[in-house]
């Protein structure tokens, strides 16, 4: 097992790791959420983790059960805003209560002074997703599962899930180079990006406002 020391200021952090911990690098737990919206009455429609070298993923609809077991036997989870937007997401929708060890990396690199959204510090430190979604944030990511729910798409679905996945490898990526050396992050991420399926995605809403005006 792996012992670090680490300096949070951001009291967001300050219950989650201590001055000096001993934990399983094997069990991190780094996650990362959608859902169809922002406000109370939405709810998560995919979930990446990685955990013990695997990334895995959920559906809407799927069973979860997984995805629970992998939260509770966590040595710690990793997220990158999860203490403003994940964490209340999944405590609504799965009952699952926070983890008593929780590191956001957006204030742990926060307090060591560095700025910015997820996507952002990683391109910072030569960390990139593929060029094909350079477009796709977490406002589009709504908009590919509405087309999803609509459409039935499957591939479309995997879009989402690819985006999805590739945020927690960023997150894994910085974790490891900032708090935990010993993490394992030599990660493939199972879904591909079709450029053309995304924009097929953005032409269909496209064409959809034009038949509305």
């Amino acid at each position: 097992m792996e012992q670090f020391p680490i300096n949070i200021k951001d009291s967001r952090n300050v219950n989650a790791w201590e001055n000096t911990i001993t934990v399983d690098p094997s069990r991190i737990m780094t996650y990362d959420i959608e859902t169809t919206g922002v406000t109370g009455f939405d709810h998560i429609t995919t979930v990446a983790w990685a955990i013990e070298g695997e990334i895995k993923h959920a559906v809407f609809g799927d069973d979860w059960t997984e995805f629970e077991e992998d939260w509770r036997r966590a040595s710690g989870t990793v997220s990158f805003n999860g203490t403003y937007f994940d964490e209340r997401y999944i405590a609504k929708d799965l009952a699952l209560t926070k983890h008593s060890r929780h590191c956001d990396l957006r204030f742990f690199l926060k307090a060591a002074g560095r700025k910015g959204g997820l996507k952002k510090m990683a391109e910072s430190e030569n960390m990139h997703r593929p060029a094909e979604l350079a477009g796709v944030d977490g406002f589009f990511a709504i908009t590919i599962w509405k087309y999803y729910q609509e459409t039935g798409d499957e591939e479309a679905l995997n879009q989402l899930l690819a985006y999805n996945v590739w945020d927690v490898i960023l997150t894994a990526e910085l974790f490891k180079k900032f708090v935990m050396p010993a993490l394992k992050t030599d990660f493939k991420n199972p879904f591909s990006v079709d450029l053309e399926k995304l924009q097929q995605i953005k032409d269909h809403y496209s064409k959809t406002n034009v038949i509305n005006k």
